[in-house]
């Protein structure tokens, strides 16, 4: 009774009716995990149906190749594959010799390995997409350490040694962006290092690798009432808040600073440094540019008090473990090994064949 359930699920693991879907399944998959944006702490887009948040809870679509049922679909895939290799394996080495199956073996092992490194890599492997602010400690859940920006350093061409003429229109090149960090365990620093894009840092089998492209800074944003009542509000550019002036329905919000020869897009603008564009949101949502605020130089909306304050450098950093990596690049040489070798193998068994030499049928 066992042995004929185990022979039926065995059968059933190494037929094309069980592979063919299954492939399709997890194709399906790869397709939706390329265009839902993927990562541990990337959220869903807002306009997106409750439904789909709610489904996203149990399926996690925006981690989907760390899901549970995605990993449960390679592991089947991978019995398949096995149940195949030791079914078909026996048959090819008697027809068509040691040469050809140990290639196919090869192969099989390689496609295995793959599958595993990929399960390996989803189960423990990680990937966070994070802004780390200058003077600010961050804290991922279940990151064996804590990060702190220690400096942040973003240096440019002269604009002269890449043409004549207006110098406005020539775009900045950055000539070094450097992020000085710190690890701390326990609330004793493990690490001190400097990392700059194309340059990641290596700890304890994690990367951490600096974005060039999101940079920029916070900072927060102070607003007076006519009594004389200060509110300080966080300002992040990549979650800028909206602020309500008082009892009114007028809602303002700032999401940049620019200052003076490194963030000033408009050559006929006159910015003053560390100056932040302050918006007011009129009905309909249409924003309306309230003009620049500083420091030195605040806004006055609805008799409030606006200015920005403690303005500070951020960078986005990649953060990433890929504990599957030996095992795929393991799969990758036994896969290529195999094929070669059936290459090779085929040719010889297909050449005795045409000269006359006794071999057994082909499957």
């Amino acid at each position: 009774m066992i042995r004929t359930l185990f022979a039926r699920v065995f059968n059933g693991l190494a037929s094309v009716t069980f592979a063919i879907p299954l492939l399709v399944l997890l194709a399906a998959a790869s397709v939706l995990g390329g265009v839902i944006p993927q990562g541990k702490n990337v959220e869903l887009v807002s306009d997106v149906p409750e439904w789909v948040r709610g489904l996203n809870v149990y399926l996690q679509l925006n981690d989907l190749f760390h899901s549970w049922w995605y990993l449960l679909l390679l592991g089947l895939l991978c019995l398949s594959l096995l149940a195949v290799t030791i079914k078909r394996v026996p048959t090819v080495w008697r027809q068509r010799g040691r040469g050809v199956a140990a290639g196919i073996l090869l192969a099989h092992v390689g496609i295995l390995l793959v599958i595993g490194g990929a399960i390996v890599g989803g189960i423990s492997g990680f990937r966070y997409s994070i802004h780390l602010v200058e003077g600010d400690v961050t804290v991922l859940p279940g990151l064996p350490f804590v990060i702190k920006l220690d400096r942040f350093t973003m240096e440019y061409h002269p604009r002269e040694a890449f043409g004549k003429g207006d110098m406005e229109t020539i775009p900045r090149i950055p000539s070094r962006q450097e992020s000085e960090i710190s690890l701390f365990r326990g609330g004793k620093p493990i690490l001190q290092t400097t990392t700059a894009p194309g340059y990641p840092t290596s700890f304890e089998g994690i990367k951490l690798l600096a974005d060039d492209d999101d940079i920029g800074w916070v900072f927060d944003l102070v607003v007076i009432d006519p009594t004389g009542r200060e509110k300080v509000i966080p300002v992040r550019p990549w979650a800028a808040p909206f602020i309500r002036l008082g009892l009114s329905t007028a809602q303002i919000f700032a999401h940049e600073v620019r200052r003076v020869g490194v963030e000033q897009d408009d050559p006929e603008q006159v910015v003053k440094p560390d100056a932040t564009e302050i918006f007011l949101l009129e009905e309909g949502g249409k924003p309306k540019s309230m003009g620049f605020a500083s420091e030195a130089s605040p806004l006055t909306i609805y008799n409030h008090t606006v200015y920005p304050w403690d303005i500070r450098p951020y960078t986005g950093m990649q953060i990433y473990r890929r504990s599957g990596t030996p095992l795929l690049l393991l799969g990758l040489s036994s896969l290529l090994l195999g094929l070669l070798i059936n290459l090779f193998a085929g040719r010889r068994t297909l050449a005795r064949t045409y000269t006359g030499e006794k071999t057994g049928p082909l499957p």
